[in-house]
């Protein structure tokens, strides 16, 4: 090979290193094209929230914990539609069998549909009034469901022993 063959050669590999450059800090904000796929990092923990694929949600807001005997709402946010309604299931989380008799589980909760009303802008609301006189002491999970829509939400709190006058004087 001559002499000039080899200083195009040299040429040629000069200018197609110059152009990969440019392309790669031009064209593609410097960033190299991946060599392999990110892998899968096994020590984050998953979500507890679910993934929603619809584009609609709902947001259950947190609940204090509460006492047996304690009336109060639960209240969620939501962008289902105005007058939608909305499964509220609330029951205990533990998964313990509290057996009546022989023929049947003994169910502490409450479960109801509500209708979703106006709130502000495009987030709309949730009210679902419980009354806990017949639960037990527990941890109660509450879900909502949309009926028409894909969309749930859920929350965790606890309903412990009502305390007494003196327990509470005490704390």
């Amino acid at each position: 090979m001559t002499n000039s063959r080899i200083k195009v050669v040299l040429m040629l590999l000069i200018a197609v290193t110059l152009v990969t450059a440019v392309y790669l800090v031009v064209v593609n904000g410097g960033n190299t094209p991946p060599t392999s796929p990110k892998p899968i990092d096994l020590m984050t923990p998953i979500s507890r929230t679910p993934v929603q694929l619809s584009g609609y949600w709902i947001k259950v807001d947190p609940i204090s914990d509460k006492e047996v005997g304690d009336i109060f709402t639960i209240n969620a946010r939501t962008n289902i539609p105005v007058g939608d309604e909305v499964l509220v299931q609330v029951y205990s989380n533990t998964f313990t069998d509290h057996r009546l008799n022989k023929t049947g589980m003994e169910f502490k909760g409450a479960v109801g549909t509500v209708r979703v009303a106006r709130g502000n802008g495009d987030i709309n609301i949730t009210s679902f009034v419980v009354n806990t006189s017949a639960f037990t002491p527990d941890e109660y999970l509450v879900t909502e469901e949309g009926t028409i829509q894909d969309a749930s939400g859920a929350y965790v709190f606890n309903i412990s022993l009502k305390k007494t006058l003196e327990e509470k004087i005490t704390l």
